[in-house]
């Protein structure tokens, strides 16, 4: 009876290896890569029945890619070049969906009988870029911390803990979770609130921390000076002054807490500034020309609308960068509109983008432009084109390559349709000289 070539794959059960083969086929990585599914598919089946000593350049061009009997690898790379992808295809899943996978199948160069075998190590994961960006609205509250001379105010930590966690539950969301101390930090928790509690006399001081999960940066820190004479009142104190600091940052439906707000009460105005919108995605010369128009017509219709404004700034921008129009006749249009935009509406992400882009851009104002496309993702980290912009137009020409890279796909996972955004993904592989996850990108492109 013959048995699988690779002795790793051995040990696993036949149906282990088929379900995690589906979870891997089923995963965002592989969501649009048809071929590679049918390349990863046949070659672990093969490997299941024994037959890895089989999957040659040749049977799997006519098997997988149904080449005709008459396939020459020699002439034609087409299987050497998708086993390439897929190798880091598989890089991808394993570094981001499936980082907590008991089982790794891999394709080692040089064949394409795949090495299907239990993780050895434990890898602290890679904070998963989309996963942070859905969980942007998920807190973490940890038990605060007891420097009391004495140490005898640890009922009041643990209390204030759970008051926080009852106040926080009741934001429309927002999901607080479910751990205490013993556990594990999340590492899609977007926010981590901490603190300590100390005491001197019959003051005690409580001191707050808003701590963002993915840089471990702190966002914001307070101090209280409070009499626990009344433990339970001043919990909720402090409950609801973190409420209060969080509600407004909280992002429902692609929008900020600040800026739950109607653009504008002229629907004339909102009507045309969608359909600028529109057309300034089309990214052609014809677009864009329209989409000035409209965006000009609904500044007509309301003056002080600060998104027309961000959108004329976008435009004429673009305009510049495509050549359509000279750098004389956008620059002093796109600097005026963006300046109006967040002038007019200072809480508005796409006002922010607006002016981050043209300090980028036409100043080269790399620092402004940082805190500008810093304010704006603030402001709403679901806006697609802050990330998009902050990484082509900021964080590759300084060179943050890696930090470019994790804005692009951030963009991808908000907008997986848009080629503009695919098309520059690829690019900042190419950039950082990743030339396999470059054709990749292209290649899912394409597809």
């Amino acid at each position: 009876m013959t048995k699988p070539a690779l002795a790793a794959s051995s040990r696993i059960p036949e149906k282990a290896i088929r379900q995690h083969l589906d979870r891997v086929l089923g995963s965002p990585t592989f969501q649009q890569a048809d071929r590679l599914k049918r390349f990863l598919t046949f070659i672990t089946l093969e490997a299941i029945a024994g037959r890895s000593d089989q999957l040659k350049e040749y049977v799997i061009g006519v098997q997988v890619f149904s080449k005709e009997e008459s396939f020459d690898p020699r002439t034609d790379p087409i299987v050497r070049v998708q086993a390439r992808r897929l190798r880091a295809r598989l890089v991808r899943y394993y570094r981001e969906e499936g980082q907590n996978e008991e089982i790794v199948i891999e394709l080692p160069k040089g064949g394409y009988a795949p090495l299907i075998k239990r993780r050895q190590t434990n890898v602290a994961p890679r904070r998963s870029l989309s996963a942070a960006l859905v969980s942007g609205n998920t807190v973490s509250v940890l038990t605060f911390s007891d420097h009391s001379a004495h140490g005898d105010l640890e009922y009041f930590c643990r209390g204030l803990r759970q008051e926080i966690v009852d106040s926080l539950a009741k934001i429309d969301g927002l999901r607080v979770l479910a751990w205490d101390d013993s556990a594990p930090r999340s590492p899609d928790a977007a926010m981590v609130i901490t603190g300590s509690v100390r005491s001197a006399g019959e003051t005690t001081r409580i001191s707050i921390q808003l701590i963002d999960g993915a840089s471990g940066c702190y966002l914001w820190s307070e101090s209280l000076n409070m009499n626990l004479a009344d433990p339970i009142a001043a919990q909720e104190t402090v409950a609801r002054m973190i409420v209060a600091r969080l509600q407004d940052e909280v992002v429902v439906n692609g929008v900020s807490g600040s800026s739950r707000k109607r653009p504008t009460e002229n629907l004339a105005a909102h009507n045309l500034y969608l359909q600028g919108r529109y057309h300034l995605n089309q990214r052609t010369e014809e677009a864009l020309r329209k989409a000035v128009d409209f965006f000009e017509k609904a500044i007509v219709e309301d003056a002080q609308y600060a998104l027309a404004y961000s959108g004329l700034s976008d435009t004429y921008g673009l305009l510049g960068h495509y050549g359509v129009l000279g750098p004389a006749d956008v620059w002093t249009k796109t600097t005026s509109s963006a300046a109006s935009a967040v002038m007019l509406d200072g809480s508005s992400v796409e006002a922010h983008t607006s002016l981050a882009h043209v300090k980028a851009t036409q100043d080269w104002d790399w620092a402004g432009a940082e805190r500008e496309f810093q304010r704006a993702i603030t402001l709403n980290p679901r806006y697609p084109t802050a990330h998009h912009w902050y990484a082509m137009s900021c964080l590759a020409p300084m060179g943050r390559l890696d930090d470019a890279l994790d804005e692009m796909l951030v963009a991808q996972s908000l907008d997986p349709v848009s080629s503009i955004i695919v098309r520059d993904v690829a690019v900042i592989h190419f950039y950082r000289r990743d030339f396999d996850a470059a054709l990749d990108q292209c290649d899912h492109t394409i597809e």
